[in-house]
């Protein structure tokens, strides 16, 4: 009976010591093998008698969808300022690029796809030791640094140190043909409206409309004077004036009849086959829309077309320019930012300006340009190498022997971002005046 007794005793502390081993020891490592050896692409475990939220769900457990909180110091007293937001893993470890003709394995950490006014802080000189966090489902928090965004479009790509799986993209507004064009078809969201309680919440719905729409957001500009053209986005005790002016307008958006919430931002937006197609973006204000919510999506496409270039930049300390509006110098309108800005003047001292993406346009000299009213993209300013395109309307743009029309904003932009360092375009501004730039 003593010797039985022994034997049991043994046995549990044998177990107690497997037990201690697994937990403490083994698992820990378990769990870091899991975490930062190995990612996937999760759109390989989708197959086609999964619903949309079979597909969320296994998006969500497998963390490729995460929240972001943005937060920066203001004022003299430093108080701060904190804002929520969500995003998608577009690569990851395993991630395969073409580098010239050779493939490249992104062996890094995790590139986030989200919008830029979640992480606008970075852009703004009056937040100071701005901070990047990222959540994943299992709510661990990880450092996240912006690497490129492009505020025209209202995108940015942030990375993280940590491997996440990550999603597929697919492009179905600008280069892909009718077939593929997004059409009114299901559709889901995964974000993080209000607050964390929410983390990758899910809504379902549909596209609602098989053509784009327009959107357009404000900002509130004060002033403590009316004798310069001095402004800031936050109130003062002694701002004097204020005046709503464009934000952005949102040109060729996806309208859906999906629930987008604040919070929400930056969250994917994600078609029946699990393909990543859009951001989710803003909602339109139910007074301006007769009561109606609509709520707008921003198309992929700029992501695509710049994410291997970025990945290389970072991983391998290449120098692959990508090219916007920004980063060339060029300012302009087209006739949509035209009617608007037109329609709200700001009065400074003794003169009227048109305000647009921070610059102030005097209305004496300006008006033509903001009476613009047709199909184009009227430029105001540029920087030294591109000055042969200051105040005219670029028609149309030849790029690898493509003839591509210039109709509004977006097209210029999505043109910008397909041209590589040393590569040409030519700017036609009315069939048979133009120039070539090399870039």
């Amino acid at each position: 009976m003593k010797k039985n007794v022994s034997k049991v005793i043994i046995s549990l502390i044998l177990v107690l010591v497997i037990s201690f081993s697994f937990t403490f020891l083994i698992l820990p490592l378990l769990k870091t093998r899991i975490t930062y050896s190995g990612t996937s692409c999760l759109n390989d475990r989708i197959t086609k008698n999964m619903s949309l939220t079979e597909i969320a769900n296994t998006y969500i457990e497998n963390n490729s969808t995460v929240a972001i909180i943005c937060s920066g110091e203001y004022g003299s007293s430093r108080e701060t300022a904190s804002f929520l937001g969500s995003g998608v893993c577009v690569a990851s470890n395993g991630y395969t690029l073409k580098n010239g003709e050779q493939d490249y394995t992104a062996s890094m950490g995790s590139y986030i796809a989200t919008n830029y006014h979640v992480i606008d802080l970075v852009d703004k000189p009056e937040y100071k030791n701005v901070k990047i966090t990222i959540i994943n489902e299992d709510e661990e928090t990880f450092t996240g640094k912006v690497l490129w965004y492009d505020k025209d479009c209202d995108v940015a790509i942030v990375y993280t140190d940590e491997n996440l799986n990550y999603i597929k993209m697919k492009d179905k507004v600008v280069d892909c043909s009718d077939e593929e064009h997004y059409n009114i078809e299901d559709v889901f969201i995964i974000g993080t409206p209000l607050n964390l309680t929410y983390l990758n919440r899910v809504t379902c719905g549909n596209i609602a409309t098989n053509h784009g729409q327009n959107m357009t957001t404000m900002d509130t500009i004060y002033f403590s004077g009316n004798d310069r053209l001095e402004y800031t986005f936050n109130e003062y005790y002694s701002s004097i004036y204020k005046y709503n002016v464009l934000s952005n307008i949102y040109e060729n958006v996806i309208d859906v009849d999906v629930s987008i919430t604040g919070g929400n931002s930056g969250g994917g937006c994600f078609d029946k086959e699990g393909y990543l197609i859009g951001l989710a973006t803003l909602g339109m204000d139910i007074d301006a829309t007769g009561g109606i919510q609509m709520n707008g999506v921003v198309p992929i496409y700029p992501i695509m077309k710049v994410l291997d270039r970025i990945i290389l930049n970072y991983e391998t300390d290449a120098n692959k320019k990508i090219y916007t509006l920004s980063s060339t110098g060029i300012s302009g309108i087209d006739y949509l930012e035209a009617d608007f800005c037109s329609s709200i003047t700001i009065k400074v001292g003794n003169e009227y300006y048109y305000f647009i993406d921070g610059e102030f346009y005097n209305v004496n000299s300006y008006s033509k340009a903001f009476s613009f009213d047709e199909e184009g993209y009227y430029v105001l300013k540029t920087s030294a190498k591109f000055a042969k395109l200051n105040n005219h309307i670029i028609k149309s743009c030849t790029y690898n022997g493509e003839k591509i029309s210039i109709n509004n904003r977006n097209d210029l932009l999505y043109l910008l971002l397909k041209v590589n360092e040393g590569e040409s375009v030519r700017f036609d501004f009315n069939g048979s005046i133009g120039v070539t730039i090399t870039f």
